[in-house]
């Protein structure tokens, strides 16, 4: 049942009950908010459509960069972990307060990072963007840290939703999407939040349980549909997206049944933008963004950056469909470009800033050279040295072509 629920256009999200997400927060009852609230769905969805608007309709927040699980299929997952950053109560305060001239109506309280890590900023944060007038403030969590003492904080802030990374009905499928063994701990944190929202008597926030979709649960999907449906305000299954730096064999060997490619285009770039914990804007929420960087605050207003040449012509690529052209977007979506080369044999052609980066190894290298040359008598040791640091020289210069988004990399031939 799961597995063939449409998605909706220009979405890799599959979600039930999706009309209790369209309605007003529970905590917006003005006549001047829920006009307001009406205003802002009928943009969202010319957004999606992506049709451009004057500033974004969202802004995610990514408060902090630290997750307390190691899930395989994410950045923290792997062996180069993002470096811990914290993004200043100021600046979002800053940032809001530009935004909330401009009318903003959703805040979305994380990026890539688990924000229930440091439950005392996210609250600060909450509270803050509701009294500038914020009428939706949301955030993902994987649900460890969610007990009752936390709700009773949520619900006081007026937090409109939690979304709950659950992804399994048994703790074995459990622990191989999410590298933990706390799964009836998680599960029961979700139900004692919707305990406690029945026992106050208050609407929010709305709950929804999330499944993102891989040939490691995917047997699991229809009974997680009926564990949760009628219990959680909203069941959402994802699709996966590419996660730059990591493969496994996580990806459904059908996946590209999912979705057609050649009518699929990203609405994200037209709904929002994250500032990320290093005051960093990228153009959209999903892990890619941290490698197409507008520029940083407060050095850049987010006016400034939904204006900026670059997210123009984002916005232009997906308009006409063109993700493939962009790398960072083609391995998100999970199309390859054909081809007979394989990415890690290809050519890589550097961009302006890579080829600068490799200028700068180079002589780095040539230094490094000249020093063992100095310093170590001819012999078969200083030989080795030699090559090895030939071949240092080598992975490096490849490190910077491979990573770069802004690299051309050669068709197959």
């Amino acid at each position: 049942m799961s597995a063939t629920m449409p998605l909706r256009p220009n979405e890799m999200t599959v979600v039930t009950d999706q009309e209790r997400f369209e309605a007003p927060p529970g905590d917006v009852t003005g006549a001047a908010d829920v006009a307001r609230w009406a205003a802002f769905r009928a943009a969202y969805h010319r957004a999606q459509a992506c049709e451009d608007g004057d500033f974004p309709l969202q802004l995610d927040f990514g408060l902090h960069a630290s997750c307390n699980f190691r899930c395989p299929l994410c950045v923290h997952g792997g062996v180069a972990r993002p470096p811990e950053s914290f993004l200043p109560f100021e600046t979002a305060q800053r940032v809001i307060d530009e935004a909330s001239e401009y009318g903003l109506c959703s805040v979305k309280l994380n990026y890539i990072n688990e924000p229930l890590q440091y439950p005392d900023t996210l609250l600060r944060v909450a509270r803050y963007a509701k009294k500038r007038g914020v009428l939706n403030t949301y955030f993902a969590t994987n649900g460890l840290a969610l007990p009752t003492s936390i709700g009773l904080h949520l619900i006081d802030a007026r937090v409109s939703k939690v979304m709950v990374s659950i992804d399994a009905t048994t703790p074995e499928t459990f622990y191989a999407m999410r590298r933990s063994n706390r799964f009836f701990t998680v599960v029961a944190h979700v139900e004692e939040l919707l305990n406690l929202r029945t026992r106050l008597r208050v609407t929010w926030p709305l709950v929804r349980v999330n499944f993102l979709k891989t040939n490691v649960n995917m047997h699991e999907a229809d009974a997680f549909l009926a564990r949760w449906r009628g219990v959680a305000d909203s069941v959402a299954f994802l699709s996966r997206v590419g996660v730059p730096g990591v493969e496994n064999d996580f990806a459904l060997s059908d996946q590209r049944l999912d979705r057609n490619f050649d009518e699929f285009h990203c609405a994200l770039p037209f709904k929002l933008m994250v500032v990320d914990a290093d005051g960093s804007i990228l153009p959209c929420c999903t892990f890619g963004g941290r490698s197409m960087p507008l520029g940083r605050t407060p050095e850049m207003t987010i006016r400034e950056a939904w204006t900026n040449p670059k997210m123009s012509a984002l916005r232009a690529l997906h308009q006409r469909g063109g993700f493939r052209e962009n790398p960072v977007c083609a391995h998100c979506v999970g199309a390859k470009e054909p081809s007979m080369i394989d990415k890690p044999f290809a050519y890589h052609k550097p961009s302006a800033d890579g080829l600068q980066k490799i200028t700068e190894l180079r002589l780095g290298f040539s230094e490094m050279k000249a020093i063992i040359e100095r310093n170590c008598p001819e012999s078969r040791q200083r030989a080795v040295a030699l090559t090895e640091l030939e071949t240092a020289a080598m992975w490096a210069i490849k490190a910077v072509v491979f990573n770069d988004p802004a690299s051309e990399v050669a068709p197959g031939l």
